[in-house]
């Protein structure tokens, strides 16, 4: 593992340009091979990602296997997904040897088992620094299903993420497994009442009743598409067919709610935005969990290259010709849908600032034909 002690260099899309040319097709090939032998694996991969992310940023400690690693915590028991990315260093170190490290390769395996699911693609930067500090009292806030959305928005917001990416993530549940122990409680003696969870759908407390007798058993996180990476997971939360208390949770608080409701009618809103989140997601490099996108740029639709400096949002179109202008406005205290020039992606420029909750629909709601936005920052 390349040691994250060395002084960090800035994420770039050109890191192994010369050093490892066919990086992401090595990588890419690999999952495909181990996805199609067992299809759980893409979800299971996704969620190894969220997992190594969720402490210390992502820096594949979550691979350091010794006594008292993050890998050994009680929260980590269920991941799947080592033996993929070992095989896929393996492979590397034969073509580039000590040249890519093993964020990067479960950053963008995570990705590539997205798209083989389903899912959508986006572009990668690489950099990233393995880290050699791995501690299983640290995934102690690692979310587990039943949280309040109060720690959940706080858990993420202290990783860089804001509640639009804490939904628009949550929705990788749409593929993907749960061991029956996570909703057991649900089932049978919810918060010490020794009856079910009222707010479960009868007919869907019947199924999972059936599923789990055992707390050894998995059950499918999206009862009706398991396998499809769709917006059937919003679907459900609007039926009383979320699997987690989390999942549920997200369609009956104020500040979660119409952020799911909006997404459930848009599938191409949920792929786009959920490229943007895992890009966030994947940019939490430190400790700290401090999103570093002041220094880096973030390529989104064909042409357009984002960069933020000091204080401002840039928004440069590099191939655009002369009439198209930086847009440049404050971020402090904002979180913005930023569109770019129809002359560079053929969609209208049309930010829109100071969006939370209800502001978000009414906007969602009152587009007629709209696009759905390509770039969101906190």
């Amino acid at each position: 593992m390349l040691d994250a002690a060395s002084s960090e260099d800035d994420l770039s899309y050109s890191v192994y340009q010369n050093t490892c040319q066919d990086v992401e097709g090595i990588i890419y090939n690999k999952v495909k091979e181990w996805v199609k032998k067992d299809p759980t694996l893409a979800p299971s991969l996704i969620r190894l990602h969220f997992h190594d992310c969720a402490v210390r940023g992502c820096d594949a400690s979550i691979l350091l296997d010794h006594s008292g690693s993050e890998r050994s915590a009680n929260v980590s028991k269920s991941l799947r997904g080592f033996e993929v990315i070992n095989d896929i260093k393996a492979e590397l170190e034969k073509k580039c040897p000590k040249t890519v490290s093993c964020a990067d390769i479960l950053t963008t395996a995570a990705r590539d088992a997205t798209v083989l699911a389903g899912g959508p693609f986006w572009t990668i930067p690489f950099g990233r620094k393995d880290g050699r500090v791995s501690l299983a009292k640290e995934t102690a806030t690692v979310p587990v299903g039943r949280e309040s959305i109060t720690t959940l928005i706080e858990f993420f917001q202290s990783k860089g993420l804001n509640v639009l990416d804490l939904v628009v993530l949550s929705g990788a549940h749409t593929i993907g497994r749960s061991t029956c122990e996570s909703v057991q409680y649900r089932l049978y003696d919810y918060k010490g009442t020794k009856k079910p969870d009222p707010s479960i759908n009868p007919l869907y407390l019947n199924y999972l009743r059936r599923k789990c007798r055992w707390a050894s058993e998995n059950v499918y996180l999206d009862a009706i598409t398991a396998r499809t990476f769709d917006v059937q997971y919003y679907l459900n939360l609007k039926k009383n067919m979320g699997l987690l208390s989390t999942d549920q949770l997200l369609y009956s608080d104020s500040r979660t709610k119409p952020i799911a409701d909006a997404l459930s009618f848009e599938s191409s809103l949920f792929s786009n935005q959920f490229s943007v989140s895992m890009v966030k997601l994947a940019n939490i490099l430190d400790v700290r969990s401090s999103l570093r996108l002041k220094r880096m740029g973030i390529i989104v639709g064909r042409t357009t290259l984002f960069k933020i400096r000091d204080n401002d949002l840039f928004c440069e179109a590099p191939e655009a010709s002369a009439s198209v202008s930086k847009l440049s406005m404050k971020y402090e205290s904002l979180r913005c849908l930023i569109r770019i020039s129809s002359e560079v992606t053929g969609f209208p420029v049309a930010p829109i600032c100071s969006i939370s909750g209800n502001q978000w629909w009414r906007w969602l709601r009152s587009r007629r034909h709209g696009l759905v936005p390509t770039m969101v920052v906190p």
